[in-house]
């Protein structure tokens, strides 16, 4: 579920990277039928960008780090371990917190999206049961059905499907031509496509302003085309107005009064727009590329930060035997029970070696390993990720009566072996791990588990 939080994530930023330079360059120009299909095409590349996985980035930087560049597959948070900075051993801790708050992060996001999905199958489900509801009588035209209530009903069509009222229900009126429009271009299809964006981005406000900028285009569609069959646009706008004091309560519907009655007449005043305009909608390549450079590119690791991974894509030549390492296993390998069960492990077995202690040694290892088929853990080893800098450090030195150039070394070259062979200690013991997989096959994965020892 965390990956799904993470695609949802970059998801949203791919959408507001989108959708804003849309609304100050598009917005008010006459091309409805382009501003459509730009408002689906940005839902569907902030939908498909994260998953894609396009090398467009690598010939840039691989010059300055191939001989280090891993692909990322995974991220996990290290291992804390801490002592006193007296020297004393202190209660070994895992670092849970941004754990916890990343479980928290997850449940939030999950508990928003089926709310939000649950309000959005009972808007259905209202709207289904309305239609054929209490209807007056029903009429058929080019697959295209027609519910007349009694009174004064709200008109709207969904699917194949208009509801009008008696005064409304009359052939060539324009309150029905609107509806029938609305149908005829699938606008219902629409409506759909975003709800389910709306329901992965429930979080990000600019989803439910493109909703709202969507909803607008087809009503900017629907009134042209009215406008197109010979309606005087002075009577239809009177109209507009007479419709506009019975809103619709049915969010999922397009309705006749549904977007803001003074933008509506707006557009309808407004000169077409040039055709040379049409042009501004090439904004969205450059902003496309950034995206997919930032979101669907495995991502070269940038080696002056360290980061926490868990990483497939390694050269074989590490393997333990002949079986090849599987670069991009398609379930990784996990510890049994999962990360807090690793964490409770790890806590319970590792010890902050006295030695380190006394010179004030602190910092993280990055321990490489094989998770072979049978989930055994092989080859562990530390590796250096911070291009060819100390992962460990000398913050602090106990000894006394010596010269710091003599605690430095010292201090380095013991305390960091210490630290070295504490954790190799930890892992060799560690109980067998739930291979990776991939077509349904355990295979051989490198995992690197980072743990982070740290003086209080």
């Amino acid at each position: 579920m965390g990956t799904l939080t993470l695609y949802a994530l970059k998801s949203g930023i791919t959408l507001l990277l989108l959708y804003l330079p849309y609304t100050l360059i598009l917005r008010k120009e006459t091309f409805f039928r382009l501003n459509r299909a730009m408002l689906l095409t940005i839902i569907g590349l902030s939908l498909a960008v994260p998953g894609l996985d396009i090398h467009i980035w690598d010939n840039a930087f691989m010059t300055q780090f191939e001989p280090q560049s891993q692909a990322i597959s995974a991220v996990m948070l290290p291992l804390l371990v801490t002592a006193d900075s007296t020297g004393q051993p202190d209660a070994l801790q895992t670092d849970h917190s941004a754990y916890i708050g990343l479980n928290i992060l997850v449940a939030l996001y999950i508990a928003g999206a089926v709310t939000v999905l649950l309000w959005k199958l009972i808007g259905l489900v209202r709207l289904i049961r309305f239609i054929s509801h209490g209807c007056l009588w029903t009429s058929e035209t080019d697959g295209i059905t027609i519910y007349c209530h009694a009174g004064k009903v709200s008109p709207f069509s969904w699917m194949h499907s208009v509801v009008v009222g008696e005064s409304d229900a009359q052939d060539g009126s324009a309150v029905l031509c609107h509806e029938l429009a609305h149908i005829r271009m699938g606008h219902s299809w629409d409506t759909l496509f975003v709800s389910l964006a709306e329901v992965l981005q429930w979080f990000n406000p600019c989803i439910w302003m493109l909703d709202a900028s969507l909803r607008e285009v087809h009503e900017y569609e629907a009134d042209d085309a009215v406008l197109r069959r010979g309606v005087s646009a002075r009577d239809y706008q009177i109209l507009l107005i007479e419709k506009a004091v019975n809103g619709s309560p049915y969010t999922l519907a397009n309705a006749f009064n549904h977007s803001l009655l003074k933008n509506r007449i707006t557009m309808m005043k407004r000169n077409s727009s040039p055709r040379w305009a049409r042009m501004k909608a090439l904004y969205a390549l450059p902003l496309t590329l950034i995206a997919i450079g930032a979101f669907a590119t495995p991502k070269v690791m940038n080696l002056h930060t360290p980061l926490p991974t868990a990483v497939t894509d390694v050269p074989q030549s590490t393997a333990t035997d002949n079986a090849p390492i599987c670069d991009k296993p398609e379930v990784q390998p996990e510890f049994k029970g999962g990360m807090e069960k690793l964490y409770e492990y790890l806590s319970h077995n590792i010890r902050y070696p006295e030695i380190a202690q006394k010179y004030g040694v602190q910092g993280r290892i990055h321990l490489q390993f094989v998770v072979e088929k049978d989930g055994s853990i092989s080859d562990i080893k530390e590796i250096d990720i911070h291009n060819n800098k100390r992962a460990v450090v000398v913050t602090a030195y106990k000894a006394q009566n010596d010269s710091p150039e003599e605690l430095r070394k010292e201090g380095e070259s013991k305390g960091r072996k210490a630290l070295q062979e504490e954790a190799i200690r930890v892992v060799r013991a560690m109980p067998n791990w739930t291979p990776a997989r991939s077509k349904g096959q355990p295979v051989r994965t490198i995992f690197i588990l980072p743990v982070m020892f740290r003086l209080k």
